[in-house]
């Protein structure tokens, strides 16, 4: 799903409320690209998906630079809801 512009306004919020530095970890760029709400599937040592887990809904943002993806808890970020 991707990022509303509200979505991404609160996602912004909360990185300057937490002091999240907007440089990349990998080139030093600032600038990134908002993508997705992405859901996980927690696997067992097999690979499976295991019965039991929840998906975790992650928003992911690309370097644009370098193209490194990094990935946030959507809930924390108050982009869904639990």
């Amino acid at each position: 799903m991707p990022l509303s512009s509200a979505q991404m306004e609160k996602a912004q919020q909360f990185f300057r409320f937490n002091g999240v530095a907007a440089d990349c970890p990998y080139c030093g760029s600032s600038g990134w690209e908002s993508q997705e709400i992405v859901s996980g599937t927690l696997v067992d040592e097999r690979g499976n998906p295991r019965p039991e887990s929840r998906s975790a809904p992650m928003v992911q943002f690309v370097c644009i630079n370098c193209a490194h993806v990094t990935f946030f808890d959507a809930t924390r970020l108050g982009l869904v809801n639990a």
